[in-house]
């Protein structure tokens, strides 16, 4: 255990997919069915009080409108949050790799539920620091819309400058956005790993991020485009075989359009396909940034040898137990 380049995490990201793959599918599976139960009772139970507190402040004359913005701020950071509580558990199993502990898929489940709290207190504490970016942006927006409704409605002569402009102002925001998230890559990580605060997470992910920034970027942007990249492998390996398939039929002589044949064969492998891709491919990625979160507190804690310490311990303890109950 030690620093791993990027070939050794993506060797590692695989080989914990293997080891625990039984585990990540049942956690997906019943992680799913009872979001998607909990979904429907927050749905339809913040409907009927959503109405009933309206009902009552509209008659009280309070502002409807900033209530029921709260009221969809809330649902928002709820779904949000249940979205980013799948990762939750799939980082414990990729984490057990490292930490020496044993995580079935029930304790994926119950960490899961547990840190939904937790997940919403980064979520806020993310959404309040890029607010003044989002303020700058809105503002330079604001004053470029009627140069820009010019653009659209009179064509493009006579406007260069402006367009580029708008131009290298759109690739700035876009790197804004990208850094920023680039930043907060390891925050949930953090928060349920080293249980931090929302704020105290996204610190310290600024701190493993910070003088391997694009390094990390780089990592990221390479994980994104290899789950691609097996997707689209996926796919071509499926019409290969239907291809080939098809071939074999035109050979024995069976009369059939390619195109219907091709439409009917889709529609039966489109659910195989997606819980191949859903239970197997999605997960990788939360792998690699967990590999990659370890490997940034190597580099930056020694974490590797803290370790490599409580292991020694462990053995050690182990060790001397079993001597005394022998004796």
């Amino acid at each position: 255990m030690g620093v791993m380049g990027r070939a050794e995490i993506f060797d590692k990201s695989f080989d914990i997919l293997r080891k625990y793959i039984k585990t990540i599918v049942l956690y997906i599976l019943a992680f799913s069915v009872i979001v998607f139960v909990g979904m429907i009772v927050f749905i339809f139970l913040g409907a009927i009080i959503g109405v009933n507190l309206s009902i009552a402040f509209l008659s009280a004359g309070f502002m409807t409108n900033v209530f029921l913005i709260s009221i969809v701020t809330l649902y928002i950071l709820f779904i949000i949050g249940f979205g980013l509580c799948f990762q939750v558990g799939i980082i414990k199993i990729a984490s057990q790799e490292f930490l020496n502990e044993s995580i079935y898929a029930d304790q994926a489940i119950k960490s899961s539920i547990k840190s939904i709290f937790k997940v919403i207190r980064v979520i806020i504490a993310a959404m309040l620091l890029f607010l003044p970016i989002i303020a700058v942006l809105a503002i330079v927006i604001y004053i470029l819309s009627p140069k820009i409704e010019q653009i659209v409605l009179l064509g493009f002569q006579g406007q260069i400058p402006l367009i580029i402009f708008l131009m290298i102002f759109l690739f700035v925001a876009m790197m804004l956005v990208l850094g920023y998230i680039t930043i907060l890559s390891f925050a949930l990580h953090v928060a349920i790993i080293e249980k931090k605060g929302g704020f105290s997470s996204i610190k310290k992910s600024y701190q493993l991020v910070k003088k391997n920034f694009w390094k990390v970027f780089g990592c990221i942007i390479l994980f994104m485009l290899s789950i691609y990249a097996i997707y689209i492998s996926l796919q071509s390996f499926l019409a290969l075989i239907l291809g080939l398939v098809y071939l074999i039929m035109k050979i024995l002589n069976m009369q059939l359009d390619y195109m219907t044949f091709m439409a009917q064969i889709y529609s039966f492998t489109r659910w195989p396909f997606f819980m191949v891709n859903w239970l197997v491919i999605s997960p990788l990625l939360t792998i690699m940034m967990t590999n990659l979160y370890f490997n940034q507190r190597f580099k930056k804690e020694g974490f590797d040898l803290v370790l490599r310490l409580e292991k020694l311990v462990d053995k050690k303890e182990r060790k001397q137990l079993s001597d005394s109950l022998q004796t």
